[in-house]
């Protein structure tokens, strides 16, 4: 049977029940309520079986060994007696739920309990519906944090570990690497750390309830979807249906058109290291930093407002001519010919229609003999000035008009920012007193997450597919029609390709003017050799004045946006060292820091602390390799399974195994020798 091991039995009737989005909204209780497992892995199968579950109801910790154990307590919580039907669907939080259901899924579908899933893909619910009115809800998929920060930021309650009194190092409460089973005595320090876990769940359930619920709206599913849901509320509940009917007309007119649009349009941040510098061991390396890199375009720019209209007989005189006016631009192109023409490459291979007798560096082109791509005006724009061809031919076009983002948008964007800029000023001025800043830090960093998903739900694309669970397993089913979905929505997908668009154009306009000089970019940021500044001063002088203009024609203070979208010098790094995109090592004021994709940054940290700096940066080369990289392999298990662990049989109908994985750099031999080829010319 489960019990109560902390607190006292909760009083439902202490927490009312609201319906959200008025009379005819569901009707949802406030309890908050927190649950979380913990498994024992059995390596040779590969296989993981639950030895303890822990739900926190309020202030109230109940544990059960067994999933009937559970069930019971599924049941003993929607009695009557208990929770009457009248007190509304209970949530249920749990963090990266896709572990938990895993074990859970088939387990409802065996009791006949599972009543709806919705997952962002197969093995991902972020909600799971089953009888009785329980809702399971994933807070990592509403925050996009771990469980230990999303306790650092927004609950009084703390992931419980100890430090280790030899090694000094921040040790979790509970060894995975001991089998445990249902009838393993835990310790009173491992139950604590199991309690924790569930706590911190309900605390934040508490604030997601009081900030949603007890104000009759729903709790989004996603950290976009908080966003999202507020900007909607900014449009006026008259305008609503004009605002979507206009949306619609700004989306792609088929099905197919969205889906090639999407596939060849888009491209995402530029990310990029020089190649001739690969390798290379740099000194003195400048760092600048484009802050708030997306919402500052948001604010800037204009985007495409009108629906986009074909161009008869497109020529390149014509769309020159469009785009000088000002015009958004969608154009296909054949180049012939075509070859880069400084020390950067920036066409992406995933983004090229087509393409003959083309060489590529690191999944960048660096000259073809002919390729088809799909541009905006402004992407078209850069390739004139990061490529050269023998000829080019406009294949077709289309042409909108531009203007700034609506104000249901653009003027979310600068409250968040605002909110963002006020409460960094308050830490500051906190910490500058000795006051104890941790309130003012969560708030912040709630609030730079709603300014970034600003961008975000930009570029979130429509899903025509449902992804369920039943009695068969995970399958797709057919959605909504691309005609119900984009009349649903307020956002267009033009506004997301061009705000990366334009990023790219400012990122790239520092990477050309310093040409071998640019050592690195990722996004947001630049890596510059040498103490030439001069294009960040042009560029910050041109910002600050646009930044004026903004505010002084919408009555908005300077002294909180004069700064927004300036190129930040964040210092020197005395070495920097990279081997492509997202593999680089630098050092800093005696720190050292790596950001290679694929590998935990406390995994440098650790063999840079037990061999010194320089040993890294020696090691950080093609075939680095590390047994455990600090990072999780999940293997799902659809079907039961079995296995003896400390002699009682265990059985689960479904599981996912976690256990660590390892990591090696690899560098393709075809760019080594591009690396080499680049240095020779250099020099």
């Amino acid at each position: 049977m489960f019990k109560l091991i902390q607190g006292d039995a909760p009083d439902f009737s202490k927490f009312p029940a609201f319906r959200y989005n008025g009379k005819r909204g569901k009707l949802i209780n406030t309890i908050p309520i927190g649950f979380d497992i913990e498994t024992t892995n059995v390596d040779a199968l590969e296989t993981a079986f639950m030895y303890i579950w822990q739900c926190c109801i309020a202030d109230s910790v109940y544990i059960g060994r067994t999933w009937d154990d559970f069930f019971d307590f599924l049941h003993w919580l929607r009695q009557p007696a208990m929770l009457p039907p009248d007190k509304g669907y209970i949530h249920i939080f749990i963090h990266n739920m896709a572990f938990e259901m895993a074990f859970l899924l088939p387990q409802f579908v065996k009791r006949n309990m599972l009543k709806r899933v919705f997952a962002k893909a197969e093995w991902q619910p972020i909600e799971v519906e089953i009888t009785g009115g329980i809702v399971f809800r994933d807070t990592m998929a509403l925050t996009n944090m771990s469980l230990a920060s999303l306790a650092k930021n927004y609950t009084k309650t703390q992931k419980l570990v100890y430090i280790d009194e030899e090694t000094g190092e921040k040790i979790s409460d509970l060894d995975y690497s001991i089998p445990r089973n249902s009838k393993t005595v835990l310790t009173a320090r491992e139950l604590s750390y199991c309690i924790n876990d569930v706590v911190i769940l309900s605390e934040y359930a508490q604030q997601l309830h009081a900030e949603y619920t007890m104000h009759r709206r729903r709790i989004p599913l996603t950290s976009t979807g908080i966003v999202r849901q507020y900007v909607k509320e900014q449009i006026p509940p008259n305008r609503r249906y004009a605002v979507q009917q206009h949306i619609a007309s700004l989306f792609p007119e088929t099905v197919e058109q969205y889906n090639y649009t999407m596939r060849w349009l888009f491209r995402g941040g530029f990310t990029h290291a020089q190649t001739a510098i690969c390798g290379d061991i740099l000194y003195n390396v400048s760092s600048f930093d484009f802050t708030s890199a997306y919402p500052s375009i948001m604010i800037h720019e204009a985007f495409p407002a009108t629906p986009f209209e074909i161009v008869q007989n497109p020529t390149k005189s014509k769309i020159d001519s469009l785009i000088d006016a000002g015009r958004a631009v969608l154009v296909m192109v054949d180049f012939y010919g075509i070859k880069a023409t400084c020390a950067h490459v920036v066409e992406s291979k995933h983004k090229i229609i087509d393409y003959e007798h083309a060489i590529f560096e690191n999944g960048r082109l660096y000259k073809a003999a002919h390729i088809r791509v799909l541009l905006t005006d402004v992407d078209y724009q850069i390739y004139h000035d990061f490529y050269t061809w023998d000829r080019c031919e406009i294949v077709s076009a289309k042409t909108a008009h531009k203007k700034r983002l609506p104000d249901y948008l653009f003027n979310a964007v600068l409250e968040f920012y605002k909110g963002k800029k006020e409460l960094k000023a308050q830490v500051k001025a906190a910490e500058a007193a000795g006051v104890d800043a941790s309130d003012i830090k969560k708030l912040l960093q709630k609030v730079k997450g709603m300014l970034n998903s600003c961008y975000g739900m930009t570029v979130s694309h429509l899903n025509f597919d449902e992804i369920i669970y039943d009695a068969d397993g995970w399958h797709e089913v057919d959605g909504e029609s691309y005609d119900v979905l984009k009349q649903q929505q307020f956002l267009s997908p033009y506004w997301g390709i061009y705000v990366t668009a334009y990023c790219r154009r400012n990122i790239l306009a520092a990477m050309k003017y310093y040409n071998e000089n640019a050592a690195y970019s990722d996004t947001d940021s630049i890596k510059l050799i040498g103490n030439d500044f001069s294009f960040f001063d042009a560029y910050n002088a041109r910002v600050r004045a646009l930044n004026e203009d903004i505010c002084r024609r919408r009555g908005l203070p300077v002294e909180i946006y004069g700064d927004l979208g300036l190129f930040d010098n964040e210092g020197v790094y005395s070495r920097f060292k990279a081997w492509g995109a997202k593999r680089y090592v630098y050092e800093k004021d005696g720190n050292i820091e790596a950001v290679i994709a694929g590998l935990p940054k406390s995994v440098t940290k650790a063999y840079a602390k037990d061999n010194g700096n320089d040993a890294l940066f020696d090691f950080f080369r093609p075939g680095m390799s590390f047994e455990d990289a600090d990072k999780n392999r999940h293997v799902y298990h659809s079907e039961p399974v079995s296995a003896i662990v400390e002699g009682e049989e265990m059985h689960e109908l479904g599981c996912c195994y976690i256990t660590a994985s390892s990591f090696k750099m690899t560098v393709e031999q075809l760019f080594i020798s591009q690396i080499c080829e680049r240095k020779e010319l250099k020099h």
